[in-house]
């Protein structure tokens, strides 16, 4: 566009088009070649995991509490059930979650299983290789030469970063009586907290009444 009171732009310019084209015909054989680079990696860094190890979670709300998912990270007491420390864990590749809180015994155990199954699946690769260290804060000591090499011409474990298949949720049908008919679960619920409500708002009126008596 024009801006104030210039000459209008008729620039008397060709670009070459041809020369800026960008052709991607070498789309297959670049995917073929990231591929082959990863393998490379996996097979220099020895089967290291790529991925950090999460925990498995229930979705939130109740439409979505059958699914499970990756959560963010373990908690103190799954860790403390694996024998890890958080600092410990962290170096491993585990992720911690101080937030996160284990609401049932089910989630917990799964998680501690989880843990063991990564723990047990370690192979820890000594820094200096004459100098083999031992396992501080539950983690497991550096192995031998020979465990490391067997380790190395193995695929990686890949199935614990992966999160569990979700399942149908099981409905179970029960026979409804007469009193479970007529007995209304939410206006019960509805009519407790107003009474509770009440109760503390007479409570407040009453310490108000004292008070201005004392005075």
């Amino acid at each position: 566009m024009v801006a104030h009171n210039n000459v209008l732009p008729n620039v008397h310019l060709h670009k070459w088009w041809q020369r800026h084209v960008r052709v991607n015909f070498s789309k297959n054989i670049k995917k073929k070649k990231r591929r082959l680079l990863r393998e490379k990696r996996r097979k220099a860094n020895g089967g290291t995991p790529i991925e950090k190890l999460h925990p498995i979670v229930h979705c939130p709300t109740q439409r979505y509490n059958f699914r499970t998912r990756l959560g963010k990270g373990f908690t103190f007491e799954e860790l403390k059930g694996a024998g890890l420390t958080p600092r410990a864990a962290q170096t491993i590749g585990i992720c911690y979650d101080k937030r996160r809180k284990n609401r049932s015994e089910e989630s917990l155990t799964k998680n501690v299983e989880r843990l063991l199954k990564y723990k047990n699946s370690l192979v820890m690769i000594p820094l200096k290789k004459n100098k083999a260290k031992k396992g501080i804060g539950g983690i497991p000591a550096d192995a031998d030469k020979n465990t490391i090499q067997e380790f190395r011409n193995k695929k990686p474990l890949l199935s614990i970063f992966k999160k569990e298949k979700n399942t149908k949720p099981f409905y179970e049908t029960i026979e409804v009586s007469k009193i479970d008919k007529e007995f209304l679960a939410y206006k019960t619920l509805r009519r407790a907290k107003l009474a509770e409500r009440r109760k503390n708002r007479r409570q407040q009126k009453k310490d108000i009444k004292f008070k201005s008596k004392d005075n």
